[in-house]
This record gives structure tokens, C-alpha cells and sequence, in this order.
């Protein structure tokens, strides 16, 4: 039986970030069925080209020369700091993509965005390439190749998109067409069973479509892409991997 994260937990106890160990000691504990792939508060340990990963896992976010964002040490939703990602084409990836969360898992952030995205028709269609323009993309969502989908999440202040990606394929498989604002919002994705559920602020929000693809894959790649970089600031982010009992 697949276990999923308890997702209002997340939003719960996501506060407690300004204290990494006592977070991740108390999150390992709620978590019993999940386990973390990144853990990374953007706080302690962070600078404008590395942030420290509290997973246990040491899956470091690094920038490449020229495309960091910057660090702002008293910025985030706690004030105890955070990346802006003001300018296109500001990234932080994560270097080994070995074991990344595969089928089912979960992963978020704290954001503050301070443009709109385009809002796409929610669609499971095969041939749909929707998401290679006009999107802000929180997290990246890698190429699957042919048979299976990369996931990610562009955010603006008009709403919320889950997106897959592979070849010759990019729908907006879940899209929350909703204001959120300018302020901040936690934004957490599950997927389970090839399907995207959104949750804003600690509630589920919009289920999306069941995805016609095999497997799903995370996202290794926060704040831009080819297709649309995020325009505002992320703190906290998360990535947990599902387990089975």
C-alpha cells in the first residue's frame, strides 16, 4: 500500500525551518511513510552560489557561474533568508540526479511572486506543448523522454500550473486559476498514482488530471528554464519521496 506524506503537516511545521535540526527531527517524525530528498531552508549554509541540504542525503543546490540568484540573508517568510529570482535565467539545481524521487513524492516552497504566469487549458493530451512559453517555473520539470514525464510548478500571482515534460509533450496537467497574490503563499505538489494534487497554504486546492504517461519524475532545476523563469522570491524548499508499506 502507498503511503503519502501528510500534506497539511507540511505547511504546519514548515515555520520551524529557522531551526534546521529541530525541523528535521521533528519532520522525520511525522513523516514516518515519506523520507527527505532535499531539505534545504535557504538559511544557514547558503550563499549566492550553494545552500546547504538539512536531508541528510547531501543533495546541494548549486548555480552555475553567471546564473546565480541572490541570496538575501534577512529575506523569506520567517526573515531568516531566501533567494530572489529577479532577473531570467537565476537558477539553483541539484548536481547528482541519481536517485530522484520516482511515481510518487511530494515537493514545495514558500513564494512570493511579483508577475502573473499565462494560464494554460488543464489537459492530459498526448501531442500538448503548452508549457514551453509564458510559464514562471518555480520548479523545472525535467525531460522524461519518450514514454515518461518530468513534473514541475510555475506560480504567479494569477495562479498555480503543474506541468510534465518529454518529448514533443508539456501540458498543464493540473492548473489552479486562482489569485494568490503578491504576498507569501506555501506551495506544495503530490503526485500519486500519475496525479497531481495542489495544495496552497496548508489546503488541498485543485486536483488535476491522471497523467497518460508511465513514470514521474521530480524536479532537480528551482527558479527558470528555457520556457520561463520565476519572477519573485522562493524560500523553503522541500522534496520528499514516498514509500511503500
Amino acid at each position: 500500500m502507498l503511503i503519502s506524506a501528510p500534506k497539511l503537516k507540511v505547511y504546519t511545521f514548515v515555520s520551524l525551518m529557522h531551526c534546521p535540526a529541530m525541523f528535521f527531527n521533528t519532520m522525520l517524525a511525522i513523516f514516518f511513510y515519506s523520507y527527505y530528498f532535499i531539505l534545504a531552508p535557504f538559511e544557514g549554509g547558503s550563499n549566492n552560489t550553494y545552500t546547504k541540504d538539512y536531508s541528510g542525503w547531501g543533495n546541494k543546490l548549486t548555480t552555475p557561474s553567471g546564473s546565480a540568484p541572490t541570496w538575501n540573508r534577512t529575506g523569506g517568510h520567517d526573515g531568516f533568508g531566501a533567494y530572489e529570482f529577479t532577473t531570467d535565467n537565476r537558477y539553483l539545481q541539484i548536481n547528482d540526479t541519481t536517485n530522484m524521487p520516482l511515481h510518487n513524492f511530494t515537493f514545495g516552497a514558500w513564494v512570493k511572486p511579483l508577475s502573473t504566469h499565462e494560464i494554460d487549458v488543464e489537459t492530459n493530451s498526448l501531442d500538448d506543448t503548452s508549457g514551453v512559453s509564458g510559464q514562471k517555473y518555480v520548479f523545472f520539470p525535467p525531460h522524461g523522454g519518450v514514454d515518461n514525464m518530468g513534473v514541475g510548478v510555475s506560480v504567479g500571482t494569477n495562479g498555480i500550473s503543474v506541468y510534465e515534460h518529454g518529448a514533443a509533450y508539456m501540458p498543464a496537467v493540473a492548473v489552479y486559476n486562482q489569485n494568490i497574490g503578491t504576498g507569501w503563499s506555501h506551495v506544495v505538489v503530490t503526485y500519486e498514482n500519475r496525479t497531481a494534487k495542489i495544495y496552497l497554504n496548508g489546503t488541498l486546492v485543485h486536483t488535476g488530471l491522471t497523467s497518460q504517461r508511465d513514470i514521474a519524475i521530480a524536479p532537480n532545476v528551482i527558479g527558470a528554464s528555457a520556457y520561463g523563469s520565476f519572477n519573485g522570491t522562493i524560500d523553503d524548499v522541500l522534496s520528499l519521496i514516498h514509500i511503500s508499506e
